[in-house]
């Protein structure tokens, strides 16, 4: 524990003593007295660290035996009450919006009475065939199935009723070489290649959709393609398109036509030509809520606003005080994403970081970066694609670095997932990766800018 020392003072008493002995854990030195004391510390930390071991030992032997009493066991019980809540009050709403529905409607009561009039009146006559009942069955059977499902009210199941739930992983990792999914054979306008694409989309059958900007096209890429197919565009229809929203509810594309300053909206079904729905705006990133509003990043106006389809002009949603660093302020955002609570997350390029902005807020947060442009953990070189999971764990394509960076909520710095490894085309390398999405088993879609292709990182969990 201990050495002898001579002619030295002691750290406790500032005495000089001829014997003085030094801790070798502290490197101090004390008297005889004081190094017992100082041992008695140390006997004593001991002793605090053995029963706050003892307690860790008692928690995992009590979770072995009830894996209840885990805080994350309570947090899910606690979100099933809630969501059950929620499922009953609405359930609720709705019998009473149908009670309220049947009672003001008249209308069976009077074919009833209409029906039961015929029948008095055959019996009454005795003149009726083969007709006159097959009539009478008809109508009966039309009024028994409105009773059933009124014609005009429809019954309509909402997937954003409650949020979903699912635990994230933190030893989920990436295979660290990437597969092209999409393009790569060189950039040009043929169906097999891509010219500066810009945006991508992934549904749940690994389908992806590419904003190709040069070639003014939406193309699609089915699982395992060799080419792709032309979904949109790819004549004048478009001109330099930036970014995507696949509106699922209403079965349609919504595209940022940048060059022609507008927002259009395309029928999912095949040759539909684009309606324009936001006019005079220089949109380069999309992004829709639970509610079916969309969120519109205008890097020259250097604000996010929020649309509703048919406003003739939207709410201010996110900057919208000239061009900046402040945190009421953007340069340039670029590509956003709406959590379940309708926070937007910007990526603001030239201010090298990425905001949150709470909603009402007045100012956003910094999330990540925000140190000014650099490659080290805590930095971001011209951020562009975003995505936030349901831990508001944030993934960002951190373009100017070459690198897929992830942010840990609160955290101060990033974590690199897929390092680019310089600035080249093969399997471990990216160039400029631009956006990024995720499939429905978390495997990573990059789209790198520069080698004109879609790679695909398969997720490994360790």
């Amino acid at each position: 524990m201990a050495t002898g020392n001579i002619q030295s003072q002691c750290t406790s008493c500032n005495k000089y003593i001829k014997a003085a002995f030094e801790c070798k854990g502290c490197s101090k030195l004390f008297c005889l007295k004081h190094l017992t004391e100082h041992n008695q510390q140390l006997q004593n930390e001991l002793d605090q660290i053995e029963d706050q071991r003892n307690e860790i030992q008692q928690i995992i032997s009590e979770q072995n035996i009830n894996p209840e009493k885990c805080l994350l066991f309570q947090e899910i019980n606690q979100w099933e009450i809630n969501s059950i809540e929620i499922i009953k009050k609405t359930a609720n709403e709705a019998r009473q919006a149908l009670l309220k529905h049947i009672n003001s409607t008249p209308k069976q009561n009077l074919s009833l009475n209409q029906i039961t009039n015929e029948i008095k009146h055959l019996r009454e006559t005795e003149d009726f065939n083969e007709l006159n009942l097959t009539d009478l069955k008809l109508k009966l059977n039309q009024l028994e199935s409105q009773l059933h499902q009124p014609v005009n009210v429809i019954l309509r199941q909402d997937s954003t009723l409650i949020k979903k739930l699912s635990l994230t992983s933190r030893n989920i990792k990436w295979a660290q070489n990437g597969i092209t999914v999409a393009g790569g054979n060189q950039t040009g306008s043929r169906l097999n290649q891509l010219d500066a694409p810009l945006s991508i989309e992934i549904d749940s059958k690994q389908t992806i959709y590419i904003v190709d900007q040069v070639n003014n096209r939406l193309v699609q890429w089915k699982k395992n393609a060799i080419n792709g197919e032309l979904v949109a565009g790819g004549s004048s229809e478009l001109y330099y398109p930036r970014n995507l929203v696949i509106d699922e509810k209403n079965d349609c594309f919504i595209i940022s036509d940048f060059e022609h300053k507008r927002i259009v909206r395309y029928s999912r079904r095949i040759n539909s030509k684009p309606e324009t729905i936001i006019s005079d705006i220089k949109c380069w990133g999309l992004a829709m809520d639970k509610n079916g509003y969309l969120y519109v990043s205008d890097h020259t106006r250097h604000e996010v606003r929020r649309w509703k389809i048919g406003e003739t002009s939207g709410t201010l949603v996110a900057g919208g005080n000239g061009k900046g660093n402040g945190l009421h302020q953007f340069d340039e955002p670029r590509y956003i994403f709406v959590d379940e609570n309708e926070s937007v997350y910007v990526a603001d390029r030239n201010n090298h970081r990425v905001m949150k902005w709470t909603k009402n807020a007045r100012e956003g947060v910094v999330v990540a970066g925000g140190h000014n442009e650099g490659s080290s953990r805590k930095h971001l070189c011209r951020p562009n694609g975003v995505f936030v999971d349901n831990q508001d764990t944030i993934y960002i394509a951190d373009a100017g670095n070459n690198r897929i960076v992830r942010w840990w909520k609160d955290s101060s710095e990033g974590e690199v997932i897929i390092d680019g490894n310089g600035q080249d085309q093969y399997a471990n390398q990216l160039s400029n990766p631009i956006d990024l999405a995720f499939d429905s088993e978390n495997n990573l879609y990059v789209l790198d800018y520069n080698n004109a292709r879609v790679q695909k990182f398969n997720k490994i969990e360790i």
